[in-house]
Formats: C-alpha cells, structure tokens, sequence
C-alpha cells in the first residue's frame, strides 16, 4: 500500500512525463537543458524520464548542438519511426487516407470514390480493408500504428459514439467503431466532426491564438469553435452545425448549406455548362471558377458570397475570435467564390484582413488536427495545458 506522499510523487512524475513527451513532440528536436529550463522541472527527474523514452525507441540522441561555453548538450529527437498515424476523411463521395509518422510528415495519401448510396458501413469496412493495405508498407519499418481519426460530415454524439445524422449520405444514428483490427493489432479509432477537426488542427498550426473559428466550406459548411485553447463543442456536441440555418436567399429561405457547398455550386455549374454532357462534379467545379469572371457566373456567385458573407458575419460578431480560419474543398476549387465571401464579411463584421486565413495547399490543418487527437489519446495529453 503506497503512502500518501508516495501516491502524490507518483502523480506528479506521469504528469512530468506527459509534458515531457509533449513537448518533445510538439519541438521535434530539444535538449535535456531546454526541457529543464522551460518546463520547470529538475534536471535529475527530466534525465531519468528522458532515458526511458530513449529506451522505447521513442526519442533518439543525436549529434550535439553547438555550445560557446561548458560541455556541449546532447541533442534529443523524435524518432520519427517510431510509429505511424492515420487519418480518415469522408468528404463529397471520397474518402481520403493518410498514413503519417511520428514527426506529422505524411508518407503516404490514398483517395478512394464510393456511391452517393453506399450505407456507412460498407464506407468503413473501404476504409479498414484499404487501411490496411496502405499500413502494410510501414509495418516493418515504423513500427505499430498509435491510432485512427476520422473526419465525419456530421455532427456525433460524444457521450454515446454515435453518429448523429449525416444527411448527405442519409446515414442516421449509427454506432462508431472504437477499434479496427489491422494487421493483427487493435487499432483505436478517434470519431470527430470535420469543422471540429479542422479548428483543432488550426489550434496547433496558430498556437497562439486561444480563441478561433474554423470555418470548414466543403461537403456541407460548418463551424468549430476554439473557446480559450479548448474546442467547444456546445450541448450534444452540436456547436457549429451552421449548414442547416435558414437564411434569406433570393425571394425564399434556404438553407445554408444549400447555398454554398460542393453539391450546391455544383447544381450552379451544371445549370450553366448544361450544354456539355457527362461531365463529373469536379470538372464542373473547374469550369465554374474557369469562368468566374463571366457576367452571369460573376452575379450568381456575387448573391451566394452575399448571403454567406451575412451570416458569417454575424457569427463572427457574436464569438469574437482572435482568427477566422477557411478550409474545405469550396475553398480550394472555388478560390473566386472563397474570396468574394472573405471581402465581404471583413466589411461587414468590420474585422481587419489579418483577422482572417485561408488555408494553403500545403498544410492540411484537418491533418494537423486528426495527428493531435491520436497523440493525444495514446499519450494521454488531455491532462496537461499547451504550451505557452
């Protein structure tokens, strides 16, 4: 039976622990000294903890940085094949895989195309019998896999791990897998909602921004909302389902997502190219920003960034964020639309342009968010407060 005091020592030297491997993490590349001095913990406990990661592999030393004075420290790195991470995206009829290393660079992305009709779980059983193929190519080289995140276009209930109602798919209230078995191992899976997993990737991204909205503009339009460093997800997890709001367009109300997402400006495109036969969504989507400064192309796109514009507006009025991030398919296949919706709403929120971000090609926040939450769960790093 351990005392009191052995019980209290023992709490705090996991919880060093944790913010050791969190920082290391988040640093890529330290030192025992740097560790130390900027997480305040003695030197002594930081070499002891700092051995045993080393040990599993987890941490290698490497070289020794350049010092003017004394002894020159020891370099400690993530060991980047350590282990890999996967990330799930379930967007417009694709899913998309990506297969990460311990250091967040991605070693391999799949895309696969499924039916409009497919049930939700002939998409899952895709995902885990392609999953495992793509794992397969890394599994003697990095190690095992630390976990799963799926991005849902759909809002989920956390409390029972269900998905509450994907209404492009028709998917409604089904049970989330918390596992799947790959390669003989169980790998966990982390559910989350797109919008959600977008604003945490953007979180890491813009560490030091405690307070931010991520507007995700893709199957549907959504809104995750970082409250003081911590997503908000609001009552059943549904702040930020915003595709559903009615707002007035044209001479009727409509729904948000009606209005701006890929199936919605697709309806747009194939009105207007209608005379080009058998032509895919993503063509259509080309041929409509192609076009963009066409007269009736330029109108129609004006009223939908008008009535978006609005809306986000008022949103951003009401949550006050430090930054409004925008990501999603519309924004990188409708770029014209995408700033047509950012001018107006800086106007009209009365927000300077730096206020605002889009996301570039070559960083995916949703990917950066999806690393964190496996990192988080295998690490157990829920308990220990960012950095800074």
């Amino acid at each position: 039976m351990l005392t009191k005091h052995q019980r209290v020592s023992q709490k705090i030297s996991l919880l060093n622990q944790k913010r050791i491997i969190k920082y290391i993490i988040e640093k890529k590349t330290t030192t025992r000294a740097e560790i130390c001095r900027n997480l305040h913990i003695s030197f002594p406990a930081v070499s002891n903890i700092v051995s045993k990661l080393v040990e599993q592999g987890m941490i290698i030393q490497k070289g020794k940085q350049s010092s003017s004075l004394g002894r020159k420290p020891i370099s400690l790195t993530l060991n980047d094949k350590t282990a890999t991470i996967a990330v799930a995206h379930i967007g417009y009829g694709e899913l998309k895989i990506s297969i990460l290393d311990l250091c967040e660079s991605v070693l391999n992305t799949s895309h696969l195309r499924f039916a409009r009709k497919s049930s939700f779980y002939t998409v899952i059983k895709m995902l885990r019998q392609h999953l495992s193929e793509m794992l397969e190519e890394f599994r003697s080289t990095h190690g095992r896999t630390l976990g799963l995140a799926v991005a849902v276009p759909s809002p989920l209930d956390y409390v029972n791990n269900r998905l509450v109602k994907s209404r492009f798919y028709g998917w409604e209230n089904k049970t989330l897998p918390k596992t799947f078995n790959i390669l003989g191992k169980r790998v966990p899976i982390i559910w989350e909602n797109d919008s959600n997993m977008l604003a945490l990737g953007a979180s890491r991204v813009f560490g030091s921004i405690k307070n931010l909205l991520a507007i995700y503009l893709g199957i549907g339009i959504g809104a995750g909302i970082i409250y003081d460093g911590k997503l908000y997800r609001g009552h059943n997890g549904m702040a930020g389902e915003i595709g559903q709001v009615l707002v007035p367009f044209g001479d009727k109300l409509k729904e948000l997502e009606r209005i701006v997402s890929e199936e919605s400006l697709i309806a747009v495109a194939r009105e207007h190219f209608d005379s080009i036969p058998d032509i895919s969504g993503e063509k259509l989507l080309n041929l409509l920003e192609k076009s963009a400064s066409e007269k009736e192309i330029i109108v129609k796109l004006d009223t939908i960034s008008q009535t978006v514009s609005q809306f986000l507006a008022v949103l951003i009025a009401g949550i006050c964020p430090e930054l409004v991030v925008f990501d999603g398919e519309v924004v990188r296949k409708c770029p014209t639309l995408t700033d047509m919706i950012l001018t107006k709403a800086q106007t009209y929120a009365r927000r300077d342009q730096s206020s605002f971000r889009i996301a570039t090609a070559g960083k995916s926040l949703l990917l950066t968010g999806g690393y964190w939450l496996v990192v988080k769960n295998e690490f157990g790093l829920d308990d220990v407060q960012d950095l800074g």
